[in-house]
């Protein structure tokens, strides 16, 4: 069935269940109302990603193009507008997508979907039977050391978002080698299975995080905005980058691991 895709990170903090069940009751009952009333979308857009890769910028970003609106993560479970754990059907996971997509406002809707997590078994063949002109913008890291570093940060720190500025996690961590080369492999055939799949490659442009934080403004003017076909606006985000220290002020045994964090096959280039 091809890749299959959802909408969770490992690991997440634990939500506070009262407040994301009433919450979420309330996103139901709001998505299938307006749901309901709209037409059909027929080619929404997809940020396809995994965890650490700027997509919540890559979001607020194509938030800012005009008639473009794009929601989180809808398939997280551990999110307010993801679907119920009790969803395990994909007509069930499939309608939840349909009306958090058709919901929204604009003539380009779409959301952002993780990579890679398999318990709820909706690929990304399942997406496109639901959506079947779905556009897809690929977003990843070329460094899979710093994406790795960057959610073990952010693990520790409790912390998946900035969106004011302040004062940093200060605290340090040790890796452990086998759990390296296990998220290494983890990543990379994520991104290589998603894109071995012939309609994906038709239907997707690639974005690197390295050149979207370097130049937002010509990513988007050559790359995405054509692939959407809406004119470039100004960009912003309410996410905030914090300043990372040096790498022996966090990683523990960094002398050790080093050499595993320079291997080649930690520097991905996808096509």
């Amino acid at each position: 069935m091809g890749e299959v895709i959802a909408g969770a990170t490992e690991a997440l903090p634990k939500p506070r269940p009262w407040a994301q069940a009433a919450h979420r009751a309330r996103y139901r009952a709001a998505i299938a109302a307006k749901a309901a009333l709209a037409p059909r979308t027929r080619d929404p857009v997809f940020v396809l990603c995994t965890p650490r890769t700027g997509s919540y910028v890559l979001v607020d970003y194509l938030n800012c193009l005009p008639g473009v609106t794009l929601r989180g993560e809808v398939l997280n479970p551990d999110t307010s507008i993801g679907p119920r754990r009790q969803l395990r059907s994909t007509r069930q996971i499939a309608r939840h997508l349909r009306r958090s997509i058709d919901s929204l406002p604009g003539p380009v809707k779409g959301a952002k979907i993780f990579l890679g997590l398999r318990e709820r078994g909706f690929t990304l063949d399942h997406l496109r039977a639901v959506f079947p002109e779905v556009r897809l913008v690929v977003l990843y890291r070329r460094s899979l050391a710093d994406q790795y570093i960057s959610g073990r940060i952010a693990l520790e720190a409790g912390r998946w978002t900035h969106r004011r500025s302040g004062g940093g996690w200060d605290g340090r961590f040790v890796i452990d080698p086998e759990h390296w080369r296990w998220w290494l492999e983890r990543r990379r055939s994520e991104y290589e299975d998603a894109l071995a799949i012939p309609w994906v490659r038709d239907r997707a442009v690639v974005v690197a995080y390295e050149d979207m934080v370097s130049a937002p403004e010509s990513v988007f003017s050559d790359v995405i905005c054509p692939f959407l076909e809406v004119p470039p606006a100004p960009l912003t985000t309410r996410n905030v980058k914090l300043p990372r220290r040096a790498l022996h002020e966090i990683v523990e045994n960094l002398a050790d691991v080093a050499p595993l964090l320079h291997d080649p096959r930690a520097c991905l280039e996808l096509p």
